[in-house]
């Protein structure tokens, strides 16, 4: 990714992830933290779109925004970025997170970790 995309896209992915303010994230030294944000972007997919039906696609087109700049053409990067999108996708499909207060919750504390996140990318790329 050139410094210019990472200058558009990391500011836009942080208006995205609205919420209060977070507490640090945890990461191991083994962590990609934009396949973690990634991660995210999955689970707030499924719960926007378990909770605000069909139409609800916003993070998954975040997530293709940013396949496109991290990684446009396949290989291991790409699957990887993919492969977590899914994983957080399917940890509430498995565990069927309900809509409503538990969602609402939960949707505002990974907005906090994502916005947590992209501002630590922001810092490490472009600062």
């Amino acid at each position: 990714m050139t410094m210019i995309q990472r200058i558009l896209v990391l500011p836009l992915i942080l208006l995205a992830l609205t919420s209060v303010s977070a507490p640090a994230l945890s990461q191991s030294k083994d962590s990609y933290p934009v396949a973690e944000l990634a991660r995210i972007m999955g689970e707030l997919h499924y719960l926007s779109y378990r909770c605000r039906g069909e139409e609800a696609q916003h993070w998954r087109r975040e997530m293709l925004n940013l396949l496109d700049l991290e990684a446009p053409t396949r290989g291991p990067v790409r699957t990887r970025l993919i492969d977590a999108f899914n994983a957080g996708y399917g940890l509430h499909d498995r565990n069927r997170t309900r809509c409503g207060a538990q969602g609402e919750m939960l949707e505002r504390q990974l907005a906090s970790e994502g916005q947590v996140l992209a501002r630590q990318l922001t810092h490490t790329y472009i600062d």
